[in-house]
């Protein structure tokens, strides 16, 4: 069993949302931030019991700079000095590199809302933040062959959305 939550965020005041039908002000809100006349957003997802977050290892023997991992769209590169949030460390030694991929991922800009990882020998685990099986959508690729990507997407997500919010900011 599972519960459908919306929320709902305005720059309307208060008083003028508890005097009219919300039914209706909500569907005139929605058109108002369609059209960017009001400032706002609108969150509705299914919330299931339980859920499992998806994840996904990857495993790094060996990587050669200009190796990539991409997950979700967002691509980092091992460089042998990483100038930026996009590149990792190339030192030749798998579980440091492995340590500064897992690093870069949980505090990228964009990932770190998405994903978390962690960091065991040569091996980073890479788990999603978004509970449920929405995490089985994450996508995983790579470059060359020094990292081993336990799937194409992260996996055993149950529970939870089976799709993303519906957002209207």
């Amino acid at each position: 069993m599972g519960s459908l939550t919306v929320l709902f965020e305005s720059n309307e005041d208060l008083a003028t949302l508890q005097k009219v039908d919300q039914n209706i002000h909500l569907s005139n809100y929605v058109k108002k931030v369609i059209l960017g006349a009001a400032w706002g957003s609108v969150r509705a997802y299914y919330d299931a019991s339980n859920p499992v977050a998806a994840s996904g290892t990857a495993t790094l023997v060996s990587v050669p700079a200009d190796d990539t991992i991409t997950i979700g769209g967002v691509t980092l590169t091992a460089k042998a000095s990483p100038a930026n949030e996009n590149q990792f460390n190339q030192s030749g030694n798998d579980g440091a590199d492995a340590t500064s991929l897992a690093a870069i991922i949980s505090a990228h800009s964009v990932l770190g809302k998405f994903v978390s990882a962690s960091a065991n020998s040569n091996v980073v685990t890479i788990t999603s933040r978004l509970l449920g099986q929405i995490g089985n959508l994450l996508t995983l690729a790579r470059t060359g062959t020094a990292i081993t990507l336990s799937g194409a997407t992260l996996a055993n997500g149950t529970g939870g959305p089976a799709s993303a919010p519906v957002v209207l900011d």
